[in-house]
């Protein structure tokens, strides 16, 4: 898995902002999720550099708050930007004027139907079966 500095030059390399496109307006950006907050601060600076005026940010996952500790290969809990913050808090860490985050009530009704035992939902839950050493 990539390190941090080699995460924070990848965005660099495969995304820029087009200044006409963003100089003097609002803008909304979405991405589907925001796990350490890196990618989502630098998308953030590049439309501010790029002359946006107010920087909205929306994910469409709520806040990654703990490991998915049978799943993917997700970062240490103290590497999410979701723990132990407010939605405020994680605004401000990353940059933007307000963050939306998918509700979670929201997307049990409209996504697939899945349970809070699903190891795609207990990264935001923090419901285990068996106990769980954390990294």
């Amino acid at each position: 898995m990539p390190g941090q500095a080699e995460r924070k030059k990848s965005v660099r390399q495969k995304l820029n902002a087009i200044d006409v496109e963003f100089r003097g307006k609002n803008v909304l950006l979405v991405d589907d999720s925001i796990v350490r907050g890196t990618t989502s601060k630098q998308i953030i600076q590049m439309a501010r550099d790029g002359g946006a005026k107010k920087v909205y940010f929306a994910s469409a996952a709520p806040p990654v708050r703990f490991p998915n500790v049978y799943g993917i290969d997700m970062p240490s809990v103290q590497e999410l930007i979701g723990n132990g913050r407010t939605e405020a808090e994680i605004a401000a860490a990353i940059g933007a004027d307000q963050l939306i985050y998918q509700d979670l009530s929201d997307l049990h009704r409209r996504g697939p139907r899945r349970q809070p035992e699903d190891p795609e939902v207990r990264c935001l839950l923090l419901r285990w079966p068996v106990h769980h050493r954390r990294r």
